[in-house]
């Protein structure tokens, strides 16, 4: 289980995480949601280790993270997707994904060959820059870098922000194959309502900073998309 507790964080004075409470269960996809601004990313970069909280606990199974860097983070297994994909440009596509591996515990060299079928295309493209592939593809890659580092949290920030329809239900049902068959906790921010409602578990509807509604992802209503998600 992966437990966000009471979770305040600032930008000097600015506060944008106010007393955020979150949980994923194993095997299970959780869609946090809300309107730009609210702070959905800086909770993400929180729980990846990327910006460190003013107060509150974040624990994974019977271990604290809170005080612990993201290199840390990523070795007691959890994996990143940040928005925009940021894969290495210059790189091949090969190289990213040996990138991912420095995150695994076990000490593994070699690329698992589960992420070439997952992702025939990063196995097409091997040898391709980064940079050459198209956003969808650059997406499956993302996913297949992070994926590299054996996590049992995955952690994707809008990833089927500008993905054609295609790629965005091939993701999600990879993201269920995965939430499955390796009982991963699966933490995703997603403004794309019908990918919520036909991948996704449970939901966190997020605004000023704090947590205003959840529940199951099949409950998710109409009122609290209009009052919380419309603009």
């Amino acid at each position: 289980m992966l437990k966000i507790e009471h979770l305040d964080f600032a930008y000097g004075e600015v506060n944008i995480l106010q007393d955020v409470s979150l949980e994923g269960a194993p095997g299970r996809i959780v869609s946090l949601m809300g309107r730009n601004g609210v702070g959905k990313t800086t909770l993400l970069r929180n729980l990846v280790g990327l910006e460190l909280p003013l107060s509150g606990r974040i624990i994974l199974g019977d271990k604290e993270l809170t005080k612990l860097g993201s290199y840390e983070r990523a070795k007691m297994g959890i994996g990143y997707v940040p928005q925009g994909r940021q894969i290495f440009p210059k790189l091949t596509v090969e190289e990213n994904l040996q990138i991912g591996l420095s995150g695994r515990k076990d000490g593994q060299k070699s690329i698992p060959e589960e992420i070439y079928e997952l992702f025939p295309i990063c196995k097409e493209m091997g040898s391709r820059m980064g940079g050459d592939l198209s956003g969808g593809q650059q997406q499956q890659l993302a996913i297949g870098r992070a994926l590299a580092g054996d996590p049992s949290v995955m952690v994707l920030d809008e990833p089927t922000e500008g993905i054609q329809p295609n790629i965005i239900k091939m993701i999600g049902n990879i993201l269920q194959h995965l939430a499955m068959s390796r009982n991963m906790t699966i933490i995703l921010v997603e403004q794309y309502l019908d990918f919520v409602h036909e991948f996704t578990d449970d939901f966190y509807v997020m605004n000023r900073g704090r947590i205003v509604a959840q529940g199951l992802a099949a409950d998710l209503s109409p009122e609290i998309v209009k009052k919380y998600l419309s603009i």
